[in-house]
């Protein structure tokens, strides 16, 4: 296990044994009291306010925020269709709107002061990583120097490494003790740093102590669960009570240290009490603006756009919240990450995070072909770094030509490191880019033996199971991703896909809204949603649907040409024909003289219908243009354009002659009569006697046409 900063960053712990509900206003009170106590300076303009409010205006309260309990189970799914259309997001408000939420852009420009220069920023981000690195915040303090070697100044310009106001706080009689605890952390030795630190009062050897003790229980938690592959039994950190009652008595007395409050968000968070973590996070980076891993965890609390913007009235006005937009938009998959992220790697050019991140939002807009490129470049520049590998390997497994490139990666991280979790990544992408599936299986599960909060493996992994028919492993796969990180629009996607191969109809409709909740500008979320609900003849829903994701094709420039076409099956089974024949009409190709050049069956299909619906509308002209299209067509289109034809001629038979026009409306009443006097009916014998179709009523003019044949 990893002694960083990012362990449990998306892992919500449910039915924790000991968790008391009625002590969560006591373990954020000093953290509000920090706030409320800090200028506008320190943490922007103070306000009564509720994080997480609803799109309505509605506060959420605990148990809203608490997801562990229904984030892959949906509500009510036997009963009826009632309770799923109230939680769908297709139902609400904002169901069918493609407009964005407030930009990132735009929050940044009005809130956000520019990045200092150079000199400036290079001794805030050494003074924070040493910090960092002394309390073995891992994660943090590589990003911070990698920030800082980034910095783009000549060599004249750097400034001198700080001196760390920490070695003031740590009496000279626990220096040695410090540094011994130190080292048995970065060994992972951590109940035995803890220990060696039990005597110890200074901040930074209390947070260590405490910090060991946390990742010791998360160790012992993840020991308990020997299969990752099998469904979790959540059992519960055994540290966590113990380190969560030292640290409120810790700031109880006051103490409003940064790492205290980021180790309570942690606490918190695991214990579900997310509402109050976020303001303890908060909290930390309001203390301390370039704790780079609160600002991580505000990120993993927040499920769209608009919780994020919310923050800029709480959170420090600090140039680092450029980072923090542009690495939210990324999490978000929001379209404007690219330009942040490209924006910011002008000011930090040599930036292999910032490069990555890059690569990562091309990556979720489906631009692979940019993306590939950028991860290109990377790993030139870095060839031994492995962070993001993964996401690499999925472009070119998504890639054609690319499996000579895939291979070649495959065999440069094997001899990086082979027992890295992004290693067994690519190499389960690489066997099933060359379809032997179990392998790939085997490789990814190996992954998860070595990080079982590792999401992008638990993703691919139900992936290889829908590959191989088992849906049920699928399922588990997928349900073990969300668990890891609720934002994953492909783990939704993928349990919609699995209950679609079971034909489970009304589940895979909610999984698929849930994908398109996360991504509501992907036309492949759209069109599954939209083709579930038609599967579950819910067409009003499916046309809404539809009529979207043509929407968002037409913006994108792509081919409509099926969609319109489903369009109007759907039009013409709700009994919406004149939006049916302006779709079939959209869908047909025509030659530069005006004549229906026939492509393939939604050709076939437009020219019945509107053949059809031309004849019914009395256009005979058009009707015979779509008929003769059919007749040469073959097959039940030939059939169906003869029929019309013929019905075209016999129409066209019984009009009125001159002679038989002379007579008039009345004349014909007349005749009828006469016919009648000439074969009396008897009232008992009734039709039995003379078959109705002897007299045919033409409706056309409301005029009676009598059928001479001798049918009787």
């Amino acid at each position: 296990m990893d002694s960083d900063d990012d362990v449990s960053m998306n892992m919500s712990v449910g039915n924790v044994s000991g968790m008391r509900m009625e002590d969560s206003m006591e373990d954020s009170m000093d953290a509000q009291s920090f706030l409320t106590s800090n200028t506008p300076q320190q943490v922007g303009q103070q306000q009564q306010r509720r994080l997480f409010a609803n799109r309505s205006g509605n506060v959420l309260d605990n148990d809203d925020m608490n997801m562990s309990g229904f984030i892959h189970r949906p509500p009510a799914l036997v009963d009826s269709d009632a309770d799923l259309t109230h939680a769908s997001v297709l139902d609400t408000s904002i169901a069918f709107s493609i407009g964005p939420d407030h930009s990132f852009a735009d929050v940044i420009a009005l809130s956000i002061p520019d990045l200092p220069s150079p000199a400036a920023q290079h001794e805030e981000l050494l003074a924070m990583a040493y910090r960092c690195q002394r309390r073995g915040l891992l994660q943090t303090s590589k990003w911070l120097l990698e920030l800082v070697s980034s910095l783009p100044f000549a060599e004249e310009e750097t400034a001198e490494i700080p001196v760390n106001s920490d070695t003031i706080d740590l009496p000279p009689d626990e220096m040695v003790i410090y540094l011994l605890a130190k080292t048995y952390f970065d060994m992972k030795e951590f109940q035995r740093a803890a220990h060696t630190l039990r005597n110890c009062s200074s901040p930074c050897a209390l947070f260590l102590k405490l910090y060991s003790k946390y990742l010791a229980g998360e160790r012992m938690r993840e020991e308990q669960e020997p299969d990752p592959i099998k469904e979790p039994k959540r059992n519960a950190n055994p540290e966590i009570d113990g380190v969560r009652k030292e640290l409120k008595q810790l700031l109880a007395k006051g103490m409003k240290d940064p790492f205290l409050f980021y180790l309570m968000g942690l606490v918190l968070r695991d214990l579900g009490l997310e509402l109050k973590a976020k303001d303890v996070f908060i909290a930390a980076v309001a203390a301390e603006p370039l704790l780079w891993c609160g600002w991580v965890e505000l990120t993993s609390l927040c499920s769209n756009k608009s919780q994020v913007n919310d923050l800029c009235s709480v959170v420090p006005v600090h140039w680092i919240r450029h980072h923090f937009h542009a690495y939210a938009a990324l999490e978000l998959y929001a379209q404007e990450a690219i330009s942040m992220f490209e924006t910011l790697h002008s000011s930090y050019p040599s930036s292999s995070w910032l490069a990555a991140s890059c690569a990562l939002a091309h990556y979720n807009v489906r631009d692979y072909e940019t993306a590939g490129n950028v991860f290109t470049q990377l790993r030139t520049m870095e060839p031994f770094r492995l962070e993001n590998v993964d996401a690499y390997s999925n472009i070119l497994y998504v890639q054609e030509n690319k499996e000579t490139q895939l291979s070649q990666l495959a065999h440069d991280v094997m001899k990086v490191d082979k027992y890295r979790a992004e290693t067994c990544c690519v190499l389960g992408n690489y066997y099933s880019c060359k379809g032997v599936h179990e392998k790939a299986i085997v490789y990814f599960q190996r992954a998860l033996q070595l990080n079982r909060k590792y999401l992008s493996a638990w993703t691919l992994l139900g992936h290889e199971y829908l590959e191989a028919k088992n849906t049920t492993a699928a399922v588990a796969a997928y349900r073990k991703a969300v668990d890891v990180n609720q934002r994953d629009y492909r783990a939704w996607y993928g349990l919609g896909q699995a209950y679609e191969l079971m034909k489970v109809s009304l589940f895979s409709v909610y999984y698929f809204k849930r994908a398109l909740q996360l991504r509501p500008y992907d036309t492949r979320m759209w069109e599954a949603v939209a083709t579930a609900l038609q599967s579950h003849n819910r067409y009003d829903e499916a046309i809404r649907c539809f009529e979207n994701l043509r929407a968002l094709e037409e913006g994108e420039g792509a081919d409509t040409r099926n969609v319109i076409s489903t369009l109007a099956v759907l039009y013409n089974k709700t009994n919406q024909n004149d939006k049916a024949r302006k779709c079939y009409e959209d869908v047909i190709e025509r030659d530069e003289s005006g004549k229906i050049v026939v492509t393939d069956h939604v050709t076939l299909e437009a020219c019945t219908f509107l053949s059809t619906y031309y004849l019914n509308k009395g256009d005979k002209s058009r009707a015979n243009v779509y008929a003769n299209t059919l007749v040469t067509a073959g097959e039940k289109y030939t059939h169906h354009g003869q029929r019309v034809l013929s019905q075209l001629e016999n129409e066209s038979n019984k009009s009125p002659t001159p002679e038989h026009a002379f007579f008039g409306q009345n004349e014909e009443w007349r005749l009828h009569h006469m016919y009648e006097s000439m074969y009396p009916v008897s009232s008992e014998d009734g039709d039995r006697n003379r078959n109705e179709s002897d007299v045919v009523i033409n409706e056309d003019d409301n005029d009676f046409q009598l059928d001479l044949s001798d049918s009787d």
